[in-house]
């Protein structure tokens, strides 16, 4: 019967699910998008990470994990060789986006938060904040940096959600209730 494969395939996407909207994950601190010339193109980097710590940059191109050329693998499976287990080994192999030179970096896989609140102020009295997304980490990270600008002068506030692409609505409402 089929009902039992299904069920574990429901279970492994909720699984997969709850692990991208807790804004938590173990890898290496990296965003990436598929590249046109096939590989990974690194376009964020999570200051509190191992990528960071190797040097790794935005615009570097992953083009091998562990050895294995990743560059006719679509994004999924580029990214499942690159997260794995904490406190394992991963080797990068990447196109330098400066030298355009090809390098590779061993890298050790931790949990990494994502930062999905920023915050300054734009002038006196107003402040803003951007939120990227509406993950697990989110409400925290948005009173964190609320309260930073409460404790100045804060006359304005803009929220800015431009490309925020959504996420779990317990954490919308509790946004929104600050």
């Amino acid at each position: 019967l089929p009902y039992p494969r299904l069920r574990q395939q429901f279970q492994e996407e909720y699984q997969e699910y709850q692990e991208s909207s807790s804004g938590q994950y173990v890898g290496i601190g990296v965003t990436v998008r598929l590249s046109q010339d096939g590989g990974a193109e690194i376009t964020s980097v999570e200051e509190t990470g191992p990528a960071y710590e190797a040097r790794l940059q935005v615009g570097d191109l992953i083009i091998g994990a562990n050895g294995q050329d990743v560059r006719s693998l679509e994004l999924e499976g580029i990214v499942s060789l690159i997260k794995g287990e904490e406190g394992t080994k991963v080797v990068i192999t990447y196109v330098d986006a400066l030298t355009d030179t090809e390098d590779s970096v061993e890298v050790i896989r931790r949990t990494i938060e994502s930062h999905t609140v920023e915050s300054e102020w734009l002038e006196t009295g107003i402040g803003y904040i951007q939120i990227k997304s509406f993950d697990g980490v989110t409400t925290e990270q948005f009173k964190t940096a609320l309260e930073e600008l409460k404790s100045e002068d804060l006359q304005g506030l803009i929220v800015d959600l431009r490309d925020n692409p959504g996420g779990r609505m317990d954490v919308v409402q509790k946004v929104t209730n600050e």
